[in-house]
């Protein structure tokens, strides 16, 4: 029981590291992404800050809970199945 405990926070510690390294990359691309087409719209009637908060906004939306079931809920789960099916079934 020891070794499943040791195996689930080390696996934990490293998917923080994965989680926070996916939602760093994925924000700074949203941020190209952002700068892009705000540079891209004609006439640019809104600024950069207000057009910044309102996609920023609309990113958090969106990727957040995608990344939070991709990497802890998944692997965590299927480590519990291995787990459960190697020791009792």
């Amino acid at each position: 029981m020891i070794g499943v405990l040791r195996l689930f926070i080390l696996v934990l510690l490293v998917q923080t590291a994965v989680f926070l390294l996916m939602s760093w990359a994925q924000r700074n691309a949203a941020e190209r992404r952002a700068r892009a087409e705000w540079e891209a719209l004609p006439g640019r009637r809104i600024d950069w800050d207000t057009y910044y908060e309102r996609e920023m906004r609309e990113y958090e939306r969106s990727i957040r809970r995608k990344l939070i079931w991709a990497v802890y809920v998944l692997p965590l789960t299927v480590i519990a199945l291995l787990v459960y099916f190697v020791n009792f079934a």
